[in-house]
């Protein structure tokens, strides 16, 4: 029997009821932000320690994403990130919109920054918006209670900080030699990348690279450094190993199955 043109008449639910029911749906997706942000801060206080004295651990890790693999292609950066002794994620649990992304750096030719970071703020007419509502009594008086403006957030609101990096000299300043091909405001990203620096020095995050490392990355960095992440780029080409081996068996023809008129079929039909 088919459905094709069936109409359904939408159940008349009171508006009201409809916005409690979708506030109680972002209060949930908040409250799974809130515990995903637990769980990773205390996984990483177990990995980052143990990790930290394995050299190249964490360029291995994190070029084996497929979207951060590209970011990594440039040999000098490669051999500029093998001095990273340890990536650091800055976040409150109860309130896990903002966040930051530290990397640290053993003494290497580069650069004297021992640490490069990018911060990722709320913007300023929320931070106000909330204070006033503060001030003013509005919030809620239950701590862990969730405000409209954690149920109304995107990450993309977030406004991302840049840092100057203190090059040695001007022959390893990476984003000097291999700068970003990317004209102002363009929103395609299909450019040259340029060196993985401008990450730091840039004010944007046009690779949504804090994102990626915040929510996927940092959540399992071990799952990744093995290659058993879902996003991982060894996953991505075993699925695609599979799909061409799928195609391949359905391309083959078991002869022992087929019957003489099956067969004689193919020869008139020319197979």
């Amino acid at each position: 029997m088919s459905v094709k043109g069936y109409e359904r008449d939408i159940p008349d639910v009171p508006e009201a009821l409809l916005q409690e029911l979708e506030n109680e749906t972002a209060n949930k997706r908040y409250r799974m932000l809130q515990y995903m942000a637990k769980t990773t801060l205390e996984h990483l206080e177990v990995v980052r320690p143990k990790v930290k004295d394995i050299a190249g651990f964490w360029l291995y890790t994190l070029s084996n994403h497929v979207a951060l693999e590209p970011l990594f292609a440039l040999k000098e950066d490669q051999e500029a990130m093998n001095y990273c002794t340890d990536v650091e994620l800055v976040i409150d649990p109860k309130d896990p919109r903002a966040f930051k992304i530290i990397f640290h750096f053993k003494e290497n030719p580069f650069f004297t920054n021992d640490k490069l970071i990018k911060a990722y703020e709320l913007p300023k007419n929320v931070e106000d918006s909330e204070e006033e509502a503060k001030i003013e009594g509005e919030t809620s008086k239950v701590e862990g209670e969730i405000t409209k403006e954690m149920r109304d957030f995107d990450q993309s609101d977030l406004n991302s900080t840049s840092m100057k990096i203190d090059w040695k000299s001007s022959e390893v300043d990476l984003c000097a030699k291999f700068p970003r091909q990317m004209s102002e405001g363009e929103i395609d990203y299909d450019g040259d990348k340029g060196s993985f620096f401008y990450y730091f020095t840039a004010e944007n995050d046009p690779y949504a690279v804090g994102p990626i490392l915040s929510q996927d990355v940092l959540t399992e960095p071990i799952e990744y450094f093995t290659g058993r992440a879902d996003n991982c780029r060894e996953a991505e080409y075993s699925e695609d190993e599979e799909d061409e081996e799928d195609d391949e068996d359905e391309d083959e023809i078991d002869l022992e199955e087929e019957g003489p008129r099956d067969l004689k079929r193919r020869k008139l039909n020319g197979a």
